[in-house]
């Protein structure tokens, strides 16, 4: 397995800071080879707090040259659950790091998923539909399969469409290697997002 391959299929959405830390350490996912200590444990500080305002270090954390800052950044922002921050969080769906778009595309989901902003669910079904990595595709499936409604028929309908195009066009297969576990880890992805949208929209249709 890669370290970009075990980088997105790490801890999941809530998993612990301290989770995300030992993964950079444990497989090197930071673009300089060493943990990046410091900016790091600045982004957990902002997170822990859950601020009223986004916090200058998660902010700064955004526009890091390391990866690994990005990602712990995007995924604070994620966890602080608030619809108003989905347009900064959304920038990063063009990092060029895959485990940064996976981890943004997460964050988006939880900043909608209580209020469920159809403009959150565009936003996430336009980069499926751009987006080449097979992991990240499955990642934006599931998130987009959260965020679908039994009292918006059309906007589920339209999620729908967007899972079949994942599931016909799987994306660029070679970041897996010849692993079957990560070769099957998309596939599972998109399947728990057909699930959401039916478990989300079961009372809509009789």
């Amino acid at each position: 397995m890669t370290a970009e391959g075990r980088c997105l299929s790490g801890p999941g959405q809530r998993g612990s800071f301290a989770a995300l830390l030992g993964l950079f350490v444990v497989i090197g996912c930071s673009q300089s080879g060493a943990p990046p200590y410091e900016a790091l444990a600045r982004v957990a500080q902002a997170e822990d707090r859950r601020a009223a305002e986004i916090e200058a270090a998660l902010l700064e954390a955004l526009e890091d040259a390391d990866a690994a800052v990005r990602t712990a950044g995007y995924r604070a922002l994620g966890r602080h659950e608030r619809p108003e921050w989905i347009p900064v969080i959304s920038r990063g769906l063009q990092d060029p790091d895959p485990t940064v778009r996976g981890t943004a595309s997460i964050a988006i989901g939880q900043a909608a998923f209580a209020s469920g902003t159809p403009e959150a669910r565009a936003t996430l079904m336009a980069a499926a539909r751009s987006e080449r990595h097979p992991l990240v595709r499955g990642i934006l499936a599931e998130t987009v399969g959260r965020l679908a409604r039994n009292d918006d028929p059309a906007g589920a309908a339209e999620v729908e469409g967007v899972l079949v195009e994942i599931g016909t066009d799987p994306g660029d297969p070679s970041p897996l290697g010849d692993n079957p576990a990560m070769i099957a880890r998309p596939v599972e992805l998109l399947v728990r997002g057909f699930d959401h949208l039916a478990r989300n929209t079961a009372s809509a249709y009789p």
